[in-house]
Order: C-alpha cells, then sequence, then structure tokens
C-alpha cells in the first residue's frame, strides 16, 4: 500500500492538470481580449502661464550681484519665490565681499603675543572695510527693493509687527547709526568725546525712529528693543509673566525714568532695587514673588543646575532649599566669626551642622549629589574645609 500511494498522487495531479487546461480551451475569446477599458474624461487642466528663460547667463548672474534692474527683473522671470530669490542674490552679495573684507584684515599669525601686544589696526583698512560694509548694504537694500513682496520668514521677530516697508526702514535707520558709530569710534580706549559723539547719535537716530512710526508703532517699538527691555528679559529670566504682566511693569518702571538710555536703566534698576522689586510684586502678586525670590538664592541655582545633570525630581531644588536654611543662619556664625564661642566649640558646631547638611541633604540629592553640592554651595564648602589644628597655649 506504502508502494501505491506516490503512484495515485502522480495520477490524481495529472487529472487536475488536465481538466484545467480543458477549461481554458473551452472558454470564450472575449474573455481574452485585450482591447483597452474605455476611456475616463480627463478634467479640464487651466493653461499655464508662459514659462520665463530657464536660467541666467554668468553675466546675467554677475550684474544681478550688483543690482542691476535689467538683471533682477529677468531674475523674477525665472518664476523662483520672492524670498528665494532674495535669499540667493543677499548670499552672493555676501560672498563676492566678504574676500575683499578679508583681505584688508590680514590674518595674525604670531599666536604667541597676547591680544595686548598686537598692533592696532590699520586706520585706512579700517575705513575701507567700512566702505565696503556700507556698499554691502547699500546693494542688498536694491535687491529688497527689487522684491518688496512680504516675508514668508521675518528676520527678526522683535519687528514682526510691523508692515514689511517699515520694517526694512527700521532696520536700515539701525545699520545706518551702527555705521555712524564706528565711524565715530577711537581706536583703543572709549574716550568722552565718543561718548558724548554716541549720545548725539542716540538722539538722532530717536528722532528718526519717532519720525518714521506711529506712536503705537513706536510704543510696540520700546516694548520690544529699549534698554529697559534688555535688562528686564535678564532680570526676569526666573519668572515667566505674561504680555499684559510685562507691560504693566513696563509702564510703572517707565514711570519712573527713562527707558532709552543704557546707564539710565541700570541706575534706574540697580540702586533702587527695593523699589523693582515692590513694582514686580504689585504686577505678580505675593505667592509669585516669594518663588521669585527663592529663585535669586544662590543654592537654589545650583539645585536646579544639578537636578537637571543629575535627572532628578523637579521639586528637588525647593526641598533643598527649605532643608538648608536652619543649616545656613547657624553656618553663618562660623563664615562670619561672630559670636564668643571657643575654637573648639566652633569645631563641633561645625561637625555638628556638617552631620545634619548630610541627613537632610543625602536623601535628597544622593551620594553624589551631595558631595558635588557641597563642593559649591558656600555654606557647605565653608563647612567641609579642613582647618588647620589649633596651637596648645604654651605653659
Amino acid at each position: 500500500m506504502k508502494r501505491l500511494l506516490p503512484w495515485l498522487l502522480t495520477v490524481a495531479l495529472g487529472l487536475s492538470l488536465s481538466a484545467n487546461l480543458l477549461l481554458l480551451t473551452s472558454a470564450p475569446q472575449e474573455a481574452f481580449s485585450s482591447a483597452p477599458p474605455p476611456a475616463v474624461p480627463s478634467p479640464a487642466v487651466e493653461a499655464l502661464p508662459a514659462p520665463g528663460p530657464a536660467s541666467l547667463t554668468a553675466a546675467e548672474w554677475d550684474q544681478a550681484a550688483q543690482a542691476h534692474p535689467e538683471a533682477l527683473a529677468s531674475l523674477r522671470q525665472l518664476g523662483l519665490p520672492p524670498d528665494l530669490a532674495r535669499a540667493l542674490l543677499h548670499d552672493l552679495i555676501r560672498t563676492r565681499l566678504r574676500a575683499q573684507m578679508k583681505a584688508l584684515k590680514p590674518r595674525e599669525t604670531r599666536y604667541w603675543l597676547s591680544t595686548f601686544n598686537r598692533p592696532l589696526p590699520d586706520p585706512e583698512a579700517r575705513r575701507q572695510r567700512m566702505a565696503l560694509q556700507q556698499q554691502q548694504r547699500a546693494l542688498l537694500r536694491q535687491v529688497d527693493a527689487a522684491f518688496p513682496e512680504e516675508e514668508s520668514d521675518p528676520a527678526s521677530v522683535r519687528h514682526a509687527y510691523l508692515p514689511t516697508d517699515k520694517r526694512r526702514q527700521v532696520q536700515y535707520v539701525l545699520e545706518d547709526y551702527a555705521d555712524l558709530r564706528m565711524e565715530n569710534q577711537s581706536e583703543g580706549l572709549t574716550t568722552p568725546e565718543d561718548k558724548a559723539r554716541n549720545a548725539l547719535l542716540a538722539e538722532q537716530e530717536r528722532a528718526d525712529l519717532v519720525a518714521l512710526l506711529t506712536p503705537e508703532e513706536l510704543r510696540a517699538y520700546d516694548l520690544r528693543n529699549s534698554p529697559l527691555t534688555s535688562q528686564l528679559r535678564h532680570r526676569l529670566s526666573e519668572v515667566t509673566l505674561s504680555e499684559q504682566e510685562y507691560v504693566a511693569l513696563y509702564d510703572l518702571l517707565s514711570a519712573r525714568g527713562t527707558t532709552n538710555d543704557h546707564a539710565s536703566v541700570s541706575k534706574l534698576l540697580m540702586q533702587d532695587r527695593t523699589a523693582f522689586e515692590d513694582d514686580l510684586a504689585r504686577v505678580i502678586g505675593t505667592e509669585r514673588m516669594a518663588e521669585y525670590r527663592i529663585a535669586q538664592d544662590s543654592d537654589f541655582k545650583l539645585a536646579q543646575n544639578l537636578s537637571q545633570s543629575l535627572h532628578l525630581p523637579a521639586e528637588t531644588p525647593k526641598k533643598v532649599y527649605a532643608a538648608l536654611q536652619t543649616l545656613k543662619t547657624e553656618g553663618r556664625k562660623l563664615t562670619s566669626g561672630s559670636g564668643t564661642a571657643s575654637p573648639e566649640e566652633r569645631e563641633v558646631l561645625r561637625t555638628q551642622l556638617l552631620q545634619s547638611a548630610r541627613k537632610e541633604l543625602v536623601p535628597i540629592l544622593g551620594e553624589e549629589g551631595f558631595k558635588l553640592f557641597s563642593a559649591s554651595s558656600p555654606v557647605l564648602r565653608e563647612l567641609t574645609r579642613k582647618r588647620p589644628a589649633t596651637a596648645k597655649p604654651q605653659d
């Protein structure tokens, strides 16, 4: 029976193939027709505009880099997006002038010389570099005028609230006065004459902005670009204000002094810190002001950085700050040398405080974190510092 099984399978397979062949030969020819399927009507397509030139010649690109109107018009006919065409020309103009700029500023190869021992730049070369910078700006502005379309990605969010034409005009004013300040700057130290000229330029620059912008636009400009704004960004890095809160604080500070002079703003914020914090508390409330003061603490900032490095829980800095308050009060007695305790008693206090710090902080920071924190925290560094043995009095 086992010998018959392969033979029976072979016969069955042959019969199956024969039956399939018979079905195929008896099927109607229409079933295998190669005629194409019925055509499906295509939707109407609007006629495309006639294409412009396929590309520019090398001579035309050279003329475009010099802002020749005919070459700029040919570039527009290529059909490139305005942003892309503008960016290509800006890059081409900067690249062509970069080599000339480098030639006017030879690289110092005497690496062993201090910066103070190197000769001052050649005044004539400095003037030529500034002339090239002004030439570059003039070419870039001609390109901007040839492509006045709205920019999809403004260069700076500080001016994004303005329409495109005014945004560029403001940028041009700032660039022009930056050039004037460079021209009037003496080599080496800033002289009193430099300061007086810069003050006059600042007044003229402000007058030009006032003439260019509407009162609403000028206020928007000041809220984003004034010296007061610059310092507030730095001082308020530990607290997040809403726009409404920021404007309210800006107005409170503006009422107490000028906002457009760096020296006056520094004096306003640094010499009257209590008034600044009173204004900030009035805006953000007592609870957030308490959090702001904690965020100014050096140990809190240290714990923040350490928590990020060691991937500790988000509440770690606050726990460290709370644990350190009593310890810091007692630790200051050691660092200031106050009190009538003998050296031996002070050493006992130091040991006790160090043990207390370890007991409080190791569960929060871990052993590694406690070592790193102790190495940088002023109070803990003082506690862990080894002191020379006290000399015994002679008999």
